[in-house]
């Protein structure tokens, strides 16, 4: 459950797998030389998705060590950073790290995105596997029931929720061994667990490409609650939980389901409200369960570190709306005078209404050196003029050069054709938008009559444009 930045495949497309994307990548950081940030930025996801948290913690810190690294690439060293010491159980010092990441954000030069639409669980098919996944979980003596949102699609719109990113289920915490089998035996798979939660499962279904999640609770000694949330390392010290308190007794029904008999909340009404607060018949697409939920026990290191990750990730993606509504629900739930938060929030609301501090405008500071390799990094060089492109660019163009990238125009992908009939965006060039939406150049945001940042980083534009011209000197 840990949150990850959303990085560049690098060479997924070539059909390596992870393990072997990251033995290449490594080969190439040991023989030394520049390497572009996004491979950086890929071997760092790698590294932790395949258990190499210590690995990841020397990088970062040593590129961290360098007299010189731009203030672009920083905030993505520490987030790294804070990936790693948490896989290592060092909650407290990872959130150290996400908060030096969030300072680091205040001054660095910001992209944006526009954020994707997700519709997966709109499919029919998913939905099925859904009650198949009950059906079968029920016939095997598991009561398992649908939660989180899950339930709140179900009960509130009578269907998943279109925007949800995977499958939740509710069961008793001793009943995951017995789950775990019947949903293996048919055909559910579980990756490896970098960063195990005791108290539950996550299981994916390569034919549908669907994620599901076991949620473990442990009924109160009274009866009067259940405990759910994350429990690590076998529940201690307490501040590294993150613990969700639910209504109990927990009172389950079987009901007949398109697949077969399933288990059932009888008050699902109450375990929403408790969940996502009185409004929970209101949608609410921007709510986030993990630093939002009503029913969260205080503001744990672990809980912490979960909020200031999505934050962070969410700016270095460049979606800048959710970065906002993320720091805004912090400080509404958990910590309304955190000074760096309301810095954050107050630089991110002045992006999203189009009026950008002084400090990111102009270009792309371009140092001389063409690159860095930290004492002690085994080699690994990272430009310190180069700010991060996402989404990814196939190495660093140079000032004169052309991007022959698509930007969309309308509804049409075509190529922006500019003075000398030139197929592309020309790096150098500073541009404006004429008539049209909001549009995005160079990874930043402008808007109608303002002038553009320098195209420099080898990064795309995108976003609705009407007309493109040179913009003033």
């Amino acid at each position: 459950m840990a949150a990850q930045l959303s990085t560049p495949s690098g060479q997924a497309g070539s059909g390596l797998s992870a393990a072997a994307e990251f033995n290449t990548l490594s080969q190439r950081l040991q023989a030394g030389g520049v390497i572009p940030p996004d491979d950086i930025r890929r071997w760092c996801h790698l590294g932790l998705e395949l258990g190499q948290p210590g690995l990841v913690q020397t990088v970062c810190q040593n590129l961290l060590a360098a007299p010189d690294v731009h203030p672009a690439l920083r905030p993505y060293w520490l987030f790294f950073l804070g990936g790693a010491l948490l896989h290592q159980r060092r909650v407290e010092d990872g959130v150290l790290a996400l908060r030096q990441a969030l300072e680091a954000l205040c001054v660095a030069p910001l992209i944006y995105n526009p954020q994707p639409v997700m519709r997966h669980l709109a499919d029919p098919q998913i939905e099925a596997l859904l009650w198949q996944a009950l059906a079968q979980l029920a016939a095997g003596g598991v009561r398992a029931f649908a939660h989180a949102g899950t339930l709140l699609g179900l009960v509130r719109e009578n269907r998943l929720l279109p925007f949800d990113k995977d499958l939740d289920l509710g069961l008793l915490v001793e009943e995951l061994p017995v789950a775990h089998q019947i949903l293996t035996r048919h055909g559910w798979q579980r990756p490896p667990q970098v960063f195990p939660i005791d108290n539950m499962a996550t299981y994916h279904h390569p034919a549908r490409d669907v994620v599901l999640d076991l949620c473990g609770l442990a009924p109160q000694a009274d009866g009067a609650s259940l405990l759910g949330g994350f429990w690590i390392n076998h529940g201690t010290p307490a501040s590294h939980q993150r613990v969700t308190r639910f209504p109990g007794p927990l009172r389950l029904e079987r009901h007949a389901g398109p697949a077969g008999d399933v288990w059932r909340l009888q008050d699902p009404e109450t375990w929403l409200e408790a969940f996502y607060g009185k409004a929970w018949r209101l949608p609410d697409p921007a709510f986030d369960t993990i630093i939002g939920a009503h029913n969260l026990v205080g503001f744990s290191a672990l809980t912490q570190w979960y909020a200031y990750s999505r934050i962070t990730n969410a700016c270095l993606n460049g979606y800048w709306e959710k970065a906002l509504r993320l720091a805004h629900l912090v400080l509404e739930r958990h910590t309304p005078e955190d000074g760096l938060l309301l810095r954050i929030a107050g630089i991110l609301g002045g992006h999203v209404a189009g009026a950008r501090p002084a400090q990111h405008r102009g270009r792309w500071p371009r140092p001389a050196r063409a690159g860095f390799a930290p004492r002690g990094s085994g080699g690994i060089a990272a430009r310190p003029d180069a700010p991060p492109s996402i989404p990814a660019t196939s190495g660093l163009a140079e000032p004169g050069s052309v991007l022959r990238r698509p930007v969309a125009i309308g509804n049409t992908q075509r190529g922006l054709s500019m003075p000398g009939d030139e197929q592309g965006i020309a790096l150098g060039a500073d541009l404006a938008v004429g008539e049209g939406n909001l549009g995005v150049f160079g990874q930043h945001a402008h808007r109608r009559g303002q002038r553009v940042m320098r195209v420099v980083d080898g990064g795309d534009a995108q976003g609705w444009i009407g007309q493109v011209q040179p913009g003033p000197q």
